[in-house]
């Protein structure tokens, strides 16, 4: 068992410290990076005795927009999305039957009783998913602040513009968390301190894996495939949190409802319409080619291979 749970420990270790590590690259590293950069920390003693006599100003400066921090930048886009009258607080999701009934209730905590037993092997990723969604997606793509910005960008405004909206719907109907209506569930993780229905981690990992879609699948590339492999991961992070006791799977159905209807609206505000044209221009020239042959697969060691290997005792050298 301590190995077991070690593994997990070591995946949600690099999980965690990977995504970390871009999300601060990006964010902070960013930020204290490019402010080190342009000011060159430690350099007082050059400016002495005279400060501001070694060279004429440069004029017609611009802050870079590869510069920006993603997430920082989506906030801008967000403000854009808030301020442009769409109507997004009229979404209608379909109402969980179970938020009233008992027999509901008690169908749905019985789907969350039957994932129980996924938990050990879906820990390490169930631990990194839990406070970030984007370095999933990075992985995939392959992108990051200083390799395919605009894409990289596209999917904070994903995570910010989803969370926003999911908060409102989570105020509004303040549907209990599953371990409020079963405590014998013992969630994994923290339960997070906001109500439980929609799936934020539904919705925003949706929302993600729907606007990255728009973008791999602009006019200059033919990388289609690459779409199913987002959407199954947005379904899986989604999977994930009800695996782990934190949602009912009517929660998860509600978020990626939402995030399609926010989809088109997020199409209709230019600055992300600017965003997502210079994110379709970094995959430019990419193709799609052939599925790679088919990975003949180890077989799995049952526990009874794994008590009949002990009972034969070591093998001879």
């Amino acid at each position: 068992m301590s190995g077991r749970f070690s593994d997990s420990g070591m995946d949600s270790g690099m999980d965690s410290g990977m995504d970390s590590g871009m999300d601060s690259g990006m964010d902070s590293g960013m930020d204290s990076g490019m402010a080190g950069g342009f000011a060159g920390p430690g350099l007082s003693g050059f400016l002495e005795p005279n400060p501001g006599a070694q060279a004429g100003l440069l004029l017609g400066a611009k802050f870079p927009d590869a510069a920006w921090s993603p997430a920082l930048r989506a906030q801008i886009i967000l403000a854009d999305f808030l301020a442009s009258g769409a109507a997004w607080r009229d979404i209608v999701p379909e109402p969980a039957a179970n938020m009233d009934f008992e027999a509901g209730l008690a169908a749905e905590i019985k789907t969350l009783l039957e994932g129980v037993p996924l938990r050990r092997a879906r820990a390490g990723e169930i631990a990194a998913q839990a406070s970030n969604i984007g370095g999933a997606f990075r992985r995939v793509l392959g992108v990051g602040a200083t390799h395919k910005p605009a894409t990289c960008c596209v999917i904070a405004v994903g995570m910010a513009v989803g969370h926003v909206v999911g908060m409102h719907f989570k105020w509004e109907t303040k549907r209990p968390r599953p371990v409020q209506v079963y405590p014998a569930l013992m969630p994994m993780i923290a339960t997070p301190p906001h109500a439980s229905y929609p799936s934020n981690h539904a919705l925003q990992s949706t929302l993600v894996a729907l606007l990255l879609g728009e973008v791999i699948q602009g006019p200059d590339t033919e990388a289609r495939l690459k779409q199913p492999v987002l959407l199954e991961l947005a379904k899986r992070i989604g999977r994930n949190r009800e695996i782990a006791g934190l949602h009912f799977p009517s929660d998860t159905d509600a978020g990626t409802f939402i995030a399609e209807k926010l989809v088109p609206m997020l199409g209709a505000v230019k600055s992300y319409r600017e965003l997502r044209t210079a994110a379709q221009a970094e995959f430019q020239g990419i193709t799609l080619g052939g599925p790679p042959a088919r990975p003949t697969l180890a077989p799995a060691i049952t526990s009874k291979d794994l008590l009949e290997a002990i009972k034969a005792g070591p093998v001879a050298p």
